[in-house]
């Protein structure tokens, strides 16, 4: 909501000196060290106008003073785009300290409010520094309250003469007015700029917390299993190698390709997931044939399909050529014919097609086997993992690969329909003609 409003150059602007390597925090003290410049030379930049359109004391003077003290506090913008982040933010503390007392001491004193800004400057160290450089914080808090009584009560402007109009309550209550106001709208866009940075960072602490403790528990539960089994079957094949017999033997192998492929698969999927949600997966759209990475999953899942003697019903024109990511497109292919063969039945049938509409492909993956339950099917559709869940032959599923493929089509501005009603499923998939 917030983000709508603030123009992209503004956002550049705030954004400017962050990095990758930045924690979290760091970043957002970085942030408010530019907003604050930003601000600071903005705010000169108005008064330096209203100055002049008000006939302030000492003529063209304090603009030009203004002006002068603008490079500085901006000047900390630039230094935080070369990485130098301690000194743009002593350099921007002392120019908007050293610009204001300038200004109020030898032009204003404390009738116009402008040595209220002190008071916004006596903290700004307190957001800008980490709490190890409470030093520096301290020193700077009290050196602008110093700002703020000497002018308050002490302050004797050279430049300020007896008959100046400043004297008229009126136009003091208009720039009390004012300087109170902007004091305030930094404060609160400041405020508000921390407190929606600081929850964004706790949602994202605790997205991290469940998507890490997802990823202990496949390898908990999921490749616990597999893992055990054919170490299990090693154990038995190695005892017994002697006395067992060439079927026995062949049993024993076939249980240790199939947990390894389920191991391989699971693995697969896992490592796609944690690139995928670390935006390591870069989209790289060209036009791609679906006939071919269907036949290479195919080919891929051979000893799969294999086992249960699927059969396949192939309708795939080779001119069909989505524009899309191949890599993203090939893993989704994978997780649905995957599934597909995993929840059919011996001897089952899998119908796979593609159809050209008008702005789009529609790849389709249909099977006859057991179906989604219900309740899982829900989970799947509100992004949610339904748990594991186990083939026709026993193979164990944890779900992320349909998960996985649901983004990598959502990434690819493309949509998705699954239907699963009693017996068996079918998921379709959207990908675009062209870009």
């Amino acid at each position: 909501m917030i983000k709508a409003f603030i123009p992209d150059w503004i956002r550049r602007l705030i954004y400017t000196g962050v990095t990758e390597d930045l924690d979290f925090e760091t970043i957002l003290r970085l942030q408010i060290t530019n907003f604050a410049a930003a601000f600071g030379v903005a705010s000169n930049i108005s008064y330096s106008i209203v100055f002049v359109l008000w006939g302030f004391p000492g003529g063209f003077l304090p603009p030009l003073l203004n002006l002068c003290f603008i490079v500085f506090i901006g000047f900390p913008i630039y230094l935080n785009h070369i990485r130098k982040y301690n000194s743009a933010k002593f350099l921007l503390m002392l120019a908007l300290s050293l610009d204001s007392f300038t200004t109020t001491a030898l032009f204003s004193g404390n009738l116009l409010g402008g040595h209220y800004f002190f008071l916004i400057f006596a903290l700004l160290p307190f957001v800008i520094y980490p709490y190890n450089a409470k030093f520096i914080s301290i020193l700077f808090f009290i050196l602008n309250l110093f700002f703020f009584f000497y002018i308050e009560y002490l302050s004797e402007p050279p430049f300020l003469a007896l008959d100046s109009p400043f004297y008229s309550v009126g136009l003091q209550n208009f720039y009390r007015i004012l300087s109170i106001s902007v004091c305030y709208i930094g404060i609160a866009t400041v405020m508000l700029y921390f407190l929606r940075n600081t929850f964004r960072n706790h949602s994202e602490l605790q997205r991290t917390n469940a998507y890490k403790d997802k990823i202990f528990s496949i390898l908990a539960h999921d490749l616990k299993g597999p893992m055990g089994s054919m170490g299990t079957f090693l154990g038995i094949l190695m005892e017994s190698v002697e006395r067992i017999s060439p079927d026995e033997m062949r049993k024993g192998l076939k249980e240790l390709r199939k947990n390894s492929f389920q191991s391989y698969v699971i693995l697969e999927n896992l490592l796609d997931w944690v690139k995928n949600d670390s935006h390591r997966i870069h989209f790289l759209p060209d036009y791609i044939s679906i006939s071919a990475i269907v036949t290479g999953t195919i080919e891929l899942l051979q000893i799969q399909c294999a086992e249960k003697n699927i059969q396949w019903e192939l309708n795939l024109p080779l001119s069909h050529l989505p524009y899309a990511d191949e890599r993203m497109t090939a893993t989704i292919m994978r997780n649905i014919i995957s599934n597909a063969v995993k929840f059919s039945n011996h001897s089952g049938h899998v119908i796979i097609s593609s159809l050209e509409n008008e702005t789009e492909f529609e790849i389709s993956v249909e099977d006859f086997g057991v179906g989604i339950p219900s309740g899982k099917l829900e989970k799947i559709q509100n992004g949610l993992l339904p748990g594991s869940t186990f083939g026709t032959a026993g193979e164990k599923g944890t779900g992320i690969g349909l998960l996985l493929a649901i983004d990598l089509i959502a990434q690819q501005n493309g949509r998705y329909i699954l239907y699963s009603e009693g017996k068996g499923s079918k998921f379709t998939f959207f990908l675009p003609k062209s870009p």
